[in-house]
């Protein structure tokens, strides 16, 4: 694959602003090999397709200079601000029966989508995929709606954890030894621990419950939902304990920032960057950005250990999805724009090589840049590990559950009082209308 070209004129412009209503499309005839013929001969044709996500925007960059072969589209690009943003005018769309031909999501706003058919039934393609196996299993299911598949999974992210093997070393412990349970965490944390100039251990402060928290919940062998998705499950003695340990880390043990006892804002990457923290856990991005920020620190990667009620790591699904209009006209050439977005070319050699991605397929993690690079690794088992959060309503999910786990880090509630009001709010939450 070649070097991407710079950004055309239209996706620049395509970012500043989504059009009230869906472009109207150069094909409106049967999908006949990629090209439309009329009185003036024969044109490309183009498609519109929205995201919130620079990683499609460059793809399609590498991907348009190719759009003279009979099987391919010129894709059009409009970018919006926010996933949020994306997923409101996307309703909006869908309430005018405007949408694009095709759209990337964040997988945990693809129910949503489903429940209300936006996006084609591609059950049959997907199933006739020789890798539809390799896929993240919670990303899958996010993708489905009673049985049929309505998206395919784009992109990947999950959490991994980090370990100073600097500070392992200066506080006596093995430098090459991961923490595999919540004990090891605790009694490295506390080793670690020479507050201000380094703490033992983090998570991210004022962040996403859903990504950042409950992965704790998960490797206790909790969940967040019932096995029907419809109430809240996470008032639990794994939840508890989810809570408690974060909990007793802030406050009991002060292991953590001092920001996470008192609610100060802090930057838990700056910090481990800064090598004044011991573990922390984040996304694979971080490997690269400690080579390049911080070349003299020597770290780990491994997966998120393990509470005394768990038997496996825990983790969160995330990433984005994609999916065409079932009105498409071009169904078959965009679906051959999702085998080339899932193929290697442009998830190993784009993603993997140009952002440090994860790759969707669990084969393309032997590729030659993990090989030279085996702290990538770790967040394939964390990718595969996911455990499945669809539901209709993510966003006010995130808005509700946030202020729990804050006031139980912070001291403001007593952890399992935090945790009851937490799930109370989950419940009322579920119960609204998507």
């Amino acid at each position: 694959m070649g070097t991407p070209t710079p950004a055309t004129r239209r996706t620049i412009l395509a970012y500043t602003a989504l059009p009230a209503a869906a472009t109207a499309l150069a094909a409106c005839g049967a999908d006949t090999g990629g090209q439309t013929t009329g009185a003036a001969g024969t044109q490309p044709i183009t498609v519109e397709a929205w995201t919130r996500t620079g990683q499609f925007a460059e793809l399609i960059d590498v991907y348009n200079p190719g759009q003279g072969q009979a099987d391919r589209v010129t894709v059009a690009v409009t970018r919006t601000a926010s996933g949020l943003d994306l997923q409101n005018k996307l309703m909006a769309a869908a309430a005018s029966d405007t949408v694009p031909e095709f759209a990337t999501v964040d997988l945990n706003i693809a129910p949503l989508f489903n429940v209300k058919r936006v996006f084609a039934d591609v059950t049959r393609e997907f199933n006739q995929l020789k890798y539809k196996d390799q896929f993240p299993p919670a990303m899958v299911r996010n993708s489905t709606q009673d049985g049929k598949i309505y998206q395919v999974p784009f992109w990947v992210d999950t959490l991994g954890f980090y370990w100073n093997k600097n500070l392992f070393r200066a506080a006596g412990l093995p430098p090459d030894a991961a923490p595999k349970t919540w004990d090891d965490m605790t009694a490295h944390a506390v080793k670690l621990t020479r507050a201000p100039d380094a703490w033992g251990v983090t998570i991210p402060y004022n962040a996403s419950a859903t990504f950042n928290f409950m992965p704790w919940v998960y490797a206790n062998g909790g969940t967040l939902f019932t096995a029907d998705f419809k109430r809240s499950a996470v008032n639990s003695e794994q939840g508890a304990g989810a809570f408690q340990l974060w909990a007793d880390l802030a406050q009991k043990r002060q292991v953590t920032p001092d920001g996470f006892r008192t609610g100060a804002a802090f930057n838990a990457t700056e910090l481990f960057v800064l090598g004044k923290l011991g573990m922390y856990h984040s996304g694979p991005g971080l490997v690269d950005q400690l080579k390049r920020d911080a070349p003299h620190i020597d770290f780990g990667t491994s997966v998120i250990p393990v509470g005394p009620r768990g038997t496996r790591t825990g983790s969160a699904p995330g990433g984005e999805t994609m999916g065409f209009s079932p009105k498409t006209p071009n169904r078959a050439r965009l679906w051959r724009l999702i085998e080339w977005l899932v193929g290697d070319d442009a998830q190993v050699e784009y993603l993997v090589a140009k952002r440090s991605n994860l790759p969707v397929l669990t084969r393309q993690v032997e590729n030659r840049y993990y090989q030279a690079e085996p702290r990538f690794t770790p967040f394939r088992e964390s990718a595969q590990a996911a455990t499945p959060t669809w539901n209709l309503h993510h966003e006010d999910l995130k808005a509700v559950m946030l202020p729990e786990y804050m006031a139980a880090m912070s001291g403001a509630k007593e952890p399992r009082a935090a945790l009851r009001d937490m799930s109370e709010a989950i419940d009322r939450v579920l119960a609204q209308p998507a």
